[in-house]
């Protein structure tokens, strides 16, 4: 048996790896060589690795997830090509190339490819290098005065919120990065009303990947708006809409594409993005299209999140080549004291990246009694003692740990409350209203703590108090939807829940003004019951109790972006169910995603895509 053979039989592939791999074995005339490559691309694209690195998987096994066994399955699989063998077998075939022309793999500096992603990265590099130089002219010294008024209260600590913006007047591209609660709104609100009191007739976009972070950024810009002392002119050119990417790139899912790219560009002077950790390599690649030479890109996001739900993980890659924990570059340094009158750390040589990310390290959110504040910041900085001690501190009150209840029907008990105040509203605003203090968070779909199981307990639960679960649409069911649906302006991960309207079932979803609006059950794209969610559907909200439940030691997701993710959903209170074992693997597991944009950034030039 073949090593080809040996892994189509071993039963680790799914049906799209199996049949991508066969192909190329057929092209590349039976190499076995090119159909583990194939397959093994293919499998490590839908984990959301953009490429592979061979010097890190030459001669192991193939590597497979064991947690999607089957019970009992025990896979025989083959080994991967010691690394020359690997090397000269890529460089041969006809179906590898560099990307100077289109092949189905691209082989580039140790990484290989599958050729829509190497040229989606590439795409990427170049639009982001293109913008990294100060714009001409120099920045505007008539709003030092506008500066200071909008960052009151810089002293001789450096203020990173002021940075944020400085780095934002100066550059074409910026990323503000930073935890809950450490000012990426507050930032770039002030930023855009400087941009305006240079010129007023400025357009601006502002987006965020899913209708629910859209919402979000709206309430929180028009909270920030209200505040401002400046001009009403200027506060009537802060008075954005806030939408989908999809839809202001103009996705048209007939055709499956974009009306706006490089032959028709965004009709904007700026492009605010926000929850961009959430951003996956192609949708990050149509916005670069999208986007005219001058046009400014603000990414606002938190790089220690959970990577898209798709392929790749580009505020994180972004950010690791901005090498966040070094010093601003001396330019950059005299901007601020220019502008500030104090100084900000500063060096010589920073890496190309350096002084277009601005990393915002104090949060706001949590005083010092804080327990969720408190492990958070533990988890940023990989330190497990401090997790567990903080979760074993009687003075936060806040935070709570346990292991796994021996019955899914008693994990249930700290938020009974909110599931019955949800059931028992008297109208969908109120229904809706308390149904998003409080969230169920998992790692998984499947398993005995998986979404799947929980929300069957929470409607056992509900039964036995004389819900009627049974009817599919019951008073009070929250509904997730899954899949976007552009005419009924309903997206991927907006959350409604299910109330009557004169006898008939109706769905009911907050707007991005925070008005209802409601439509029959039967007009509801592919959606599920949402008592308990992921934890990747929920990145970008926020809820006053979490109960949240931590995956066992081991697994793929016990790891510390979902740990982190999952803590900081929390405002005021945090229930973890997790024994001390894994939240300490969790917080030692950092999950990074294989990927060239990193790499290609710290460079100083890079040839066109």
């Amino acid at each position: 048996m073949t090593a080809w053979q040996q892994l189509a039989a071993s039963g680790i592939l799914a049906p799209v790896d199996l049949r991508f791999a066969g192909y190329c074995h057929r092209l590349s005339g039976e190499s076995d060589i090119l159909a583990l490559s194939a397959a093994l691309l293919s499998c490590e694209r839908a984990d959301g690795n953009s490429c592979i690195q061979l010097t890190t998987l030459a001669g192991a096994p193939f590597p497979f997830d064991s947690t999607r066994l089957k019970p009992g399955q025990e896979p025989d699989v083959p080994n991967l090509p010691e690394l020359g063998a690997w090397f000269k077998a890529l460089e041969r075939s006809e179906l590898v190339g560099d990307g100077s022309r289109p092949t189905p793999l691209v082989l580039e500096d140790g990484r290989l490819y599958l050729y829509r992603y190497w040229k989606a990265e590439r795409t990427i590099s170049r639009g982001v290098a293109d913008r990294l130089q100060p714009l001409p002219p120099p920045v505007n010294v008539a709003l030092i005065g506008p500066f200071r008024n909008l960052f009151p209260d810089i002293g001789p600590e450096p203020d990173w919120q002021a940075a944020g913006a400085l780095a934002a007047l100066q550059r074409a591209f910026t990323i503000i990065t930073g935890g809950p609660g450490t000012g990426k709104t507050h930032t770039v609100v002030r930023l855009l009303a400087l941009l305006l009191q240079s010129d007023p007739s400025l357009r601006i976009a502002l987006a965020a990947p899913t209708g629910k972070a859209a919402s979000r950024l709206g309430d929180s810009i028009s909270r920030q708006v209200d505040n401002l002392d400046v001009p009403p002119e200027i506060r009537a050119g802060l008075s954005v809409e806030v939408r989908t990417l999809h839809r202001l790139l103009g996705y048209r899912p007939r055709l499956d594409r974009f009306f706006h790219n490089a032959s028709r560009p965004l009709p904007y002077d700026v492009v605010v993005v926000d929850e961009a950790s959430m951003i996956d390599v192609l949708l990050m690649e149509n916005l670069i299209r999208a986007l005219t030479p001058r046009c400014r890109l603000v990414l606002l996001g938190d790089h220690e999140q959970l990577a898209s739900v798709d392929t790749g993980f580009v505020l994180g890659d972004i950010t690791r080549a901005a090498a966040v924990d070094q010093a601003h570059g001396k330019a950059f340094a005299e901007v601020y004291r220019q502008f500030t009158g104090f100084d900000i750390p500063s060096q010589e040589d920073p890496p190309p990246m350096r002084d277009s990310v601005v990393y915002l390290p104090r949060s706001r959110r949590f005083a010092g009694s804080s327990g969720i504040g408190r492990v958070s910041t533990a988890v940023r900085e990989r330190n497990s003692r401090d997790v567990l001690a903080a979760f074993h501190d009687d003075l936060f009150r806040d935070i709570q740990l346990a292991d796994p209840p021996t019955s899914v029907e008693a994990s249930l008990e700290p938020v009974l409350d909110w599931l019955i105040q949800t059931i028992r509203a008297q109208t969908p605003e109120e229904a809706l209203e308390n149904f998003n203090k409080a969230r169920i968070l998992c790692a998984r779909r499947n398993g005995i703590w998986g979404i799947e199981n929980l929300n069957a307990a929470v409607e056992r639960y509900l039964s036995r108090h004389n819900v009627a679960v049974g009817d599919s649409f019951y008073r009070g069911r929250p509904v997730l939807i899954t899949r976007n649906d552009y005419w009924n302006k309903l997206y991927n991960g907006d959350v409604g829940i299910c109330w009557p309207q004169a006898g008939r079932p109706r769905a009911w979803f907050q707007e991005a003004d925070g008005a209802l609006r409601d439509l029959p059950v039967s007009r509801l794209p592919s959606h599920e019951t949402a008592w308990a969610m992921t934890i990747h559907k929920n990145q970008g909200s926020e809820f006053d109790h979490v109960l949240m439940f931590l995956p066992e030691a081991g697994h793929s997701l016990c790891n510390r972006e979902l740990f982190y993710t999952g803590v900081t959903r929390a405002k005021k209170k945090l229930h973890l169910y997790a024994e001390e074992n894994w939240v300490r693997s969790a917080v030692q597991n950092q999950t990074r995603r294989a990927s060239g944009l990193t790499a290609n950034l710290t460079r100083t030039s890079l040839p066109d895509p």
